[in-house]
């Protein structure tokens, strides 16, 4: 009789042990060609997976979501898998709202202060690609014959909620997500 009433509260609790991590979409970076002229490293990159339906259902409702993308050149690896010296981070930022008059997706570019539509939310992704790239970052030039490598972190963002409301996010959140950091390859300046 014990060990049903048990199973009975893990099976209700069960979900709120869970972490959003694993029941969100995966997103990724994609680095693609990179090319370095004097002090400037350009690198082609993609996002790609796709963002969660609970993240396109709360756009689609009103909730305007903060897509975030952080890449970081560093060099060489440290202890534990960290950076052993970071030499630039960029971030680039855009808001994706939902237009009910034009019953169309509205992606902007926050440093530019574009507004771009698309017409499904399966174009999202593939409108902020188009916007992002180039990605320029800076390699000074005491960097151009070591090793260094790019990581990226996504962050999308549609509600943010403070204790004592939102520690229930802590178990279960599937309307925003966090990528960890994902590296590329050693690049050398000199070979790009």
């Amino acid at each position: 009789m014990k060990l049903r009433n048990v199973l009975i509260l893990l099976s209700f609790c069960l979900p709120f042990l869970i972490p959003a991590g694993l029941l969100a979409d995966l997103l990724s970076v994609d680095f693609h060609t990179n090319v370095f002229q004097e002090t400037r490293l350009e690198s082609n990159l993609s996002i790609v997976g796709n963002i969660s339906y609970d993240t396109i259902d709360a756009i689609r409702n009103g909730i305007t979501a903060r897509f975030n993308l952080t890449v970081q050149l560093y060099e060489g690896k440290g202890i534990f898998g960290g950076t052993k010296k970071l030499v630039d981070q960029r971030s680039k930022v855009f808001t994706i709202s939902f237009d009910v008059w034009e019953n169309r997706f509205i992606v902007n570019d926050r440093r530019r202060r574009e507004d771009h539509y698309v017409n499904v939310s399966s174009q999202i992704l593939a409108k902020i690609n188009e916007m992002m790239n180039p990605f320029v970052l800076t390699l000074p030039k005491e960097y151009i014959h070591k090793e260094f490598r790019l990581r990226a972190k996504i962050k999308v963002q549609t509600i943010k909620l403070y204790p004592p409301f939102g520690i229930f996010l802590l178990f279960f959140d599937p309307w925003n997500y966090e990528s960890s950091w994902i590296e590329s390859g050693t690049l050398k300046a000199e070979e790009l």
